[in-house]
């Protein structure tokens, strides 16, 4: 499926109503791999999101409740999915969008209701008419691939542009990702390098990787093995498994880094655990071949 790494806007606020409160920011978004909200006590997004609406907020109430949220992921008390999309569901009903869009991604990926693509769509698609540059993009990749909507490219491309301008690294790395699928078409491999940096400075973890991938193939730019490697271990220590597999592959072929098989492994490893199947397929070959060996 079109792309095979790509970030989305995942808002996990709902856990048991009698433990936490849902405090809202209009500033905060967080961009992460959709993996992720199937482990609701991932630490580190804890974390981002208390130390990020903590300090907006301002507010003691507000700290505290994020503390107390904290320390129930920490704990791994992981949140009643199914009542968080009923929440969502409530939410976005009452005409709050961004919810909309929070529940479409679930909807997609099948966290806490049943996967449903149609809905997904349905809901990326209200999301994106009330402004949201994020379910634009979103609602884009979804024509690109024709994941719940028939596949369009031109409107795929349209609803790209348009989120990209808007200011979505979501929209900017889908567009990167249509013109380099397209095989360098729509603007060239150059248009798609500069995409992907955008997006992967406005913290889009993938689109570090795919830039990578260019830096490693001379695509749009001069090709640098050191600027790949960094970019794919930029990828993987921003939550991106499909960087990691790529900086294994780096560190397998000393490309860009001093050759380590050992390293390798342990990255092939984390994108494997991460769901990047390259990843698993790398670490399969390297433990058929320990096994080898040790005939």
């Amino acid at each position: 499926m079109f792309p095979s790494r790509r970030a989305v806007k995942l808002i996990l606020l709902a856990v048991p109503l009698c433990a936490l409160l849902l405090i809202e920011t209009q500033s905060f978004v967080i961009d992460t791999e959709a993996h992720w909200l199937n482990n609701a006590g991932y630490p580190a997004a804890a974390g981002n999101f208390f130390n990020f609406a903590c300090s907006v907020g301002s507010n003691s109430d507000a700290c505290f409740w994020l503390r107390l949220r904290r320390e129930v992921l920490s704990k791994k008390q992981v949140a009643d999915l199914s009542n968080a999309a009923s929440l969502y569901s409530q939410s976005c009903d009452g005409g709050n969008e961004a919810d909309c869009l929070t529940l479409g991604t679930m909807y997609e990926y099948g966290v806490g209701v049943a996967t449903n693509y149609a809905m997904t769509a349905i809901l990326f698609s209200r999301a994106c008419d009330s402004g949201d540059q994020d379910g634009c993009g979103d609602l884009g990749i979804l024509y690109a691939d024709g994941t719940g909507v028939p596949q369009d490219g031109p409107r795929a491309m349209t609803l790209l542009t348009t989120a990209c301008s808007g200011g979505s690294a979501i929209g900017c790395k889908g567009l990167g990702d249509l013109i380099v699928e397209a095989q360098g078409a729509g603007g060239g491999y150059a248009r798609a390098a500069t995409l992907y940096y955008n997006a992967c400075n406005s913290g889009d973890a993938a689109a570090c990787g795919s830039l990578g991938d260019l830096y490693a193939e001379g695509q749009g730019v001069v090709q640098n093995p050191y600027w790949a490697a960094t970019l794919y271990s930029r990828a993987c220590n921003s939550g991106d498994p499909g960087g990691c597999g790529s900086l294994g592959a780096a560190y397998a072929e000393g490309f860009g880094v001093n050759q380590d098989f050992s390293r390798a492994k342990e990255l092939y490893s984390k994108a494997c655990d991460g769901g990047d199947d390259d990843g698993c397929s790398n670490l399969d070959d390297v433990l058929r071949q320990e096994h080898e060996d040790e005939k």
